[in-house]
């Protein structure tokens, strides 16, 4: 008979406890309302209604309770970085109300970066392929340029390095 191994249990990093008890926390606050998503250091959070009043009084609701949840640990809400996004079918291209809350205005942006993939207000996929055919293109240019300087390998090194996502 063979002998049985035991493996010990992994360590979890606490940092990753805080991570995943605040995440869980952050989307229990506001998920009645909207779907949050938390990636890396990006938070996204989605409403959909269809009246403009109420879609306004829920992203209000939404950015008190953030906002509230926020100043308990002396954090405030960054509304230089924060924006907001309007997408609707290109047959009804509507304008949007002003958001704002206390007097701090939530700037509306044209596009936005979803989990790596750059989304338009009709969610057409030419803004992303622009930025992505513009980097293919500079990598190109560059490996064409230094192939007769530098080595197969470091020229594999500049390419990937240049086009692949980190």
């Amino acid at each position: 008979m063979g002998k049985i191994k035991t493996r010990s249990p992994t360590r979890i990093n606490s940092l990753t406890v805080i991570f995943y008890t605040l995440h869980y926390w952050f989307t229990g606050l506001i998920n009645y309302i909207s779907k949050p998503t938390i990636f890396a250091d990006d938070t996204n959070i989605i409403f959909t209604h269809s009246n403009l009043t109420d879609f306004k009084d829920q992203i209000d609701i939404v950015v008190e309770k953030i906002s509230s949840w926020f100043q308990t640990d002396s954090l405030i809400l960054n509304f230089n970085k924060t924006h907001y996004i309007h997408f609707m079918a290109k047959s009804k291209l509507v304008g949007i109300a002003h958001i704002s809350y206390k007097d701090n205005p939530i700037n509306i942006t044209s596009c936005t970066n979803f989990l790596g993939l750059t989304l338009d207000t009709t969610l057409s996929r030419k803004t992303h392929i622009d930025q992505l055919s513009l980097k293919l293109n500079t990598a190109c240019y560059i490996t064409r340029s230094l192939k007769s300087v530098i080595s197969t390998r470091n020229l594999r090194r500049i390419y990937f390095f240049m086009c692949i996502p980190s």
